[in-house]
């Protein structure tokens, strides 16, 4: 162990999240974040967009974002949060290694978040959270600690559910990760990997919970989503980089999935 492992990260912030007090529709501002937050969505939902991925809200599914990172989010969402301030610790350290979201056990981590918020007031000072009753740092870290060890007994459950996936959808995936710009046929991918067209798009289908090419349209928009906000190439270079076979077919496409225009869209934000 260092010694930096025996320091522990202000909390920032803690508290309930609702964006209908704030927003009926539509998606929020996207921000990079500067803090850890960690956050618990305690109903259905819009979208979650965080580092170039989507994820759709679901109950328990447990969110870990890292400073640094992109997200903005389609309501309604509702959730616990904690925000910790990002110092050099083993604690943060454990934070980093956590996957961005993850599902978990609903009724055992909405009841350790409700236990730490009732040992902070929900109004962040510049120092970090006010502790309400006396003494009860601790308790509020232990929490936070417990919150922590569920996160990772979850990733590790992943981990090894992950290692069950066929060797043909992993090596398919890998394909589809690596070539963004072309638009594989469900032909194309099931010769990549000796299988036949019908038989591949059944076990895709069973495995991954999509079909191949909804899988690769929605991975396909995520990319286009994040190029358009954090880049300044055209709509023409974006269509192309992805595959499209036009710029007019990749606005109709973008369109028809996300209400606007690819051009709307970056204006818009």
């Amino acid at each position: 162990m260092t010694n930096d492992d025996y320091i522990l990260p202000p909390i920032i912030g803690v508290g309930l999240y609702n964006s209908a007090l704030y927003r009926q529709s539509g998606e929020t501002t996207p921000r990079t974040t500067a803090f850890y937050e960690l956050e618990l969505s305690t109903g259905d939902g819009g979208l979650l967009h965080l580092g170039g991925t989507e994820q759709r809200i679901r109950p328990g599914l447990a969110i870990v974002t890292k400073p640094g990172m992109l997200r903005w989010t389609s309501v309604p969402y509702r959730c616990y949060y904690i925000h910790l301030a990002p110092v050099s610790c083993g604690l943060c350290r454990e934070l980093d290694r956590l996957p961005d979201a993850i599902d978990v056990e609903i009724d055992t981590a909405e009841r350790l978040f409700s236990d730490a918020l009732g040992f902070a007031s929900e109004d962040p000072s510049p120092h970090g959270v006010e502790i309400r009753p006396e003494g009860a740092a601790l308790r509020l870290y232990a929490k936070l600690f417990e919150i922590i060890a569920l996160l990772s007994s979850a990733s590790r459950e992943v981990e090894q559910s992950s290692k069950s996936i066929p060797p043909a959808i992993a090596a398919a995936l890998s394909l589809i990760d690596v070539t963004p710009e072309r638009c594989l046929t469900l032909e194309e991918l099931a010769s990549a990997v000796h299988m036949s067209p019908v038989y591949f798009h059944r076990l895709f289908k069973r495995v991954i919970g999509q079909t191949p090419y909804r899988f690769m349209l929605e991975k396909k928009l995520t990319l286009a989503k994040n190029l358009l906000l954090t880049t300044d190439r055209s709509c023409q270079d974006i269509a192309g980089s992805l595959g499209f076979s036009s710029p007019s077919y990749f606005s109709s496409v973008f369109r028809r999935e996300t209400g606007i225009s690819p051009a709307e869209f970056r204006k818009k934000w």
